[in-house]
């Protein structure tokens, strides 16, 4: 999971090109969302009005430092699926609910995600896994229980 945010962060920071799997579209997500809800929790902690808008800076840079690398995770991700990145442009026509929700679905779905398409080859991702050591663990398992 840790792998798949800093890829995001790093080498794929505005890559719109390709495809991301399930797992590093939703690592970034999550990533995202937790740093926003920690800043959250501190600025509900602390009563300072002058820490709070120092801390709401900071955090308003954070948001646009993660911006560019969210958006370029969720265009490839739509390309997985084998679905134009420009449907989330979308956002910007001010239905917001239905807009997030059919980009939810687009997200999360997997009717082409095992094949390839014209955005790239299948991605070994793709296999439901969220670490590559599942199979190491489900091979003792079952020697365990032998």
């Amino acid at each position: 999971m840790i792998k798949y945010i800093v890829q995001c962060l790093t080498t794929k920071y505005c890559d719109f090109d390709g495809r991301a799997s399930l797992a590093e579209f939703f690592s970034f997500w999550f990533f995202f969302a937790f740093v926003f809800f920690m800043f959250g929790i501190l600025m509900g902690i602390i009563k300072n009005e002058s820490v709070n808008l120092v801390l709401a800076g900071i955090l308003m840079s954070i948001i646009l430092i993660l911006l560019f690398p969210a958006w370029a995770v969720t265009v490839r991700r739509l390309h997985d699926g084998d679905v134009s990145g420009w449907w989330l442009l979308m956002i910007f026509t001010g239905y917001y609910i239905p807009v997030l929700i059919l980009l939810i679905i687009f997200g999360w779905h997997e009717r082409n995600c095992l094949v390839d398409n014209k955005y790239g080859p299948a991605l070994p991702e793709n296999t439901g896994k969220w670490n590559e050591d599942e199979d190491d663990e489900d091979e003792k398992s079952n020697f365990i229980k032998i």
